[in-house]
């Protein structure tokens, strides 16, 4: 009897252990969550929680296991709720919207350890095994959504990129209200798209709100002014910063590198840019506007299956978009915990943006 009394004390502290794990993921990240603070913050000795859990590894594991079965366990209820309320394909966009936007709010935790997940999948093969597992899991059930209302399964995998991306970028960027509109409008018009609802496109007041939150590169590329020998250099500056960014990712952004990669003195890019991270933030933007302009799908009549097919097959994209994926995580996490400026994740929200739309 004492064994099962102390069996069941210890995985009320098991778990008490991986809540306070989770809420110090949320707020600074694997790096800054150590096995001390989290015993501070549980209220149990470092030798109790070292016995609950032999290494920090261990416990971010746990961590990170439980976060993707919650998530798995989420859309498992969504495919229930859409079942049970008899929910047809035209209501289906208000069904996802609800659950992207749970990332800005009641799971806002869960979803920072999920980008967690993603970003250490690559350098940690027990990471990238749990990370298989929850896309695959994630492609499948919205792939079973999709056939319960009589939808191809490569259209569910197009919004279930969008959504992705969406869930990223909820984090740090909930507290615009102009975003939320904004993404919830993109998430309509690919339903419309993709799920062949043809319905009326919103009206001009909405197309105004979309237009001012975007960033028309186009219409910029077509702006020919001429620039200073100051604003030259900075471009260059900028050019160079982006060039790092797709070659080596962002974190090899530093300005003795940006010196040498613009043939200037490393003084300039000093005086251009106050710091590091704002020199890195101009190279990432720089290289979207590039990727933006040759990215846009084509006004011309398609067929929906042969846009879908190339959209997810599209082999020539700029050689650094994978490695941006990370670079806007990593960006999207560190604003949302107050370490880099919530304008910055909603810049490179208005980038994205214009792919989108």
């Amino acid at each position: 009897m004492p064994r099962v009394r102390n069996q069941r004390q210890f995985e009320i502290d098991q778990q008490r252990a991986l809540e306070a794990a989770l809420s110090l993921l949320a707020e600074n990240g694997a790096r800054g969550a150590t096995l001390r603070s989290i015993a501070s913050h549980c209220g149990i000795s470092l030798s109790k929680l070292v016995a609950l859990f032999p290494t920090k590894d261990a416990l971010l594991a746990s961590c990170f296991e439980s976060v993707v079965a919650r998530d798995i366990e989420r859309l498992t209820r969504l495919l229930d709720e859409v079942e049970s309320s008899g929910a047809t394909k035209e209501v289906l966009p208000k069904f996802l919207w609800a659950w992207c936007g749970e990332s800005g709010g009641n799971r806002r935790a869960d979803s920072q350890a999920l980008l967690e997940v993603f970003l250490t999948a690559m350098s940690n093969p027990e990471h990238s095994e749990l990370c298989k597992t929850w896309l695959l899991a994630y492609r499948d059930s919205l792939r079973e959504l999709g056939s319960r209302i009589k939808v191809p399964a490569n259209a569910m995998d197009v919004l279930g990129f969008q959504l992705l991306a969406e869930r990223s970028f909820m984090i740090s960027c909930a507290g615009s209200a102009t975003y939320q509109i904004v993404a919830e409008a993109g998430l309509n018009l690919a339903c419309d798209r993709y799920l062949g609802l043809n319905r009326l496109p919103f009206d001009a007041g909405m197309s105004d709100v979309v237009s001012r939150f975007l960033i028309d590169v186009v219409a910029q590329q077509n702006i020919q002014t001429p620039l200073t020998r100051g604003e030259e250099t900075k471009q260059r500056i900028i050019d160079a910063a982006a060039a790092i960014v797709e070659s080596d990712g962002l974190s090899a952004v530093t300005n003795r590198a940006v010196a040498e990669q613009a043939g200037i003195s490393l003084a300039l890019t000093t005086y251009h840019f106050d710091s590091v991270s704002d020199l890195a933030f101009a190279g990432m933007l720089a290289l979207f506007e590039r990727i933006n302009s040759g990215s846009r799908v084509s006004d011309n009549p398609i067929h929906i299956s042969d846009e879908i097919g190339g959209l997810l097959n599209r082999s020539k994209q700029p050689k650094g978009v994978g490695r941006l994926v990370d670079d806007i995580s990593e960006i999207s996490l560190a604003a949302s915990r107050g370490r880099a400026t919530e304008e910055m994740a909603l810049a490179l929200r208005q980038q994205v943006g214009s792919v989108t739309f």
